[in-house]
């Protein structure tokens, strides 16, 4: 609402409920003017209740009509002319499987295991009795030939040469025991310390390509700069492929 003061004309916007509903003193902060306000008028088109809405009169409940009866199949009417009322039953098959009688696999078994049994002992017997090598040639097997081997003729000279290096003289035969001519191969020479590790090889040529049956074959070698801590000396065929 707006105020006006009546000495000075001065107008204030104060909010209504400032006034209050029965007015009250109020003070012209221009001239300092003193009165007592009214409150505002009251609108009583606003503050009129609204009025209120017509209950509608209850409607009555409506008439639900019974569902309709289900609808019965009439009966089917079967004639029967010349004949039996009286049906047969449908035939009912079984099906009959064929069993096969089961077979004992542990007799199996052990009729296999006496017939091997009975093999070895033949064959131990044969051996006994004949001997393995007369055995061998009855069934027509030639024993594989015995391999060449190697031994020393001289223990290993070790002696050290002017120079201050280490010399090694090795000598030794080739002996072929086969009943045939045998191929030679190279001869590795190795030389290791006391926990069998190799410090120092080398390759002795075969001094024969072949050796006759019963034969043998004298070779010897020498090597120089031979480690301090070589203690044996081993010698071996070099492989096929040269290892």
């Amino acid at each position: 609402m707006i105020i006006s003061c009546p000495a000075c004309n001065t107008r204030y916007l104060v909010p209504d409920t400032a006034v209050g509903p029965t007015g009250r003193q109020v003070r012209c902060a221009n001239c300092r003017n003193s009165w007592f306000q009214e409150p505002p008028e009251l609108d009583l088109a606003q503050t009129a209740a609204p009025p209120t809405a017509p209950v509608p009169a209850a409607l009555p409940n409506p008439v639900v009509a019974p569902p309709p009866a289900p609808s019965m199949p009439e009966p089917e009417v079967v004639a029967n002319y010349g004949g039996d009322a009286a049906t047969t039953p449908d035939p009912v098959t079984t099906s009959i499987a064929h069993r096969r009688p089961r077979r004992n696999t542990t007799k199996l078994f052990t009729i296999m295991a006496a017939i091997i049994a009975l093999l070895l002992l033949a064959a131990i017997g044969a051996v006994f009795a004949i001997g393995p090598d007369m055995l061998a040639k009855t069934v027509g097997i030639t024993p594989a030939p015995e391999p060449l081997f190697i031994k020393m003729t001289r223990n290993p000279d070790r002696r050290e040469t002017a120079s201050g290096n280490e010399l090694l003289v090795v000598a030794g035969r080739i002996v072929n025991p086969t009943q045939t001519t045998q191929t030679v191969r190279d001869i590795r020479a190795e030389l290791r310390d006391t926990q069998g590790k190799t410090v120092y090889s080398w390759t002795i040529t075969r001094p024969v390509a072949t050796i006759p049956a019963g034969g043998s074959a004298d070779f010897d070698s020498a090597a120089v700069d031979i480690p301090r801590g070589a203690k044996n000396l081993h010698l071996s065929f070099v492989g096929p492929t040269g290892d």
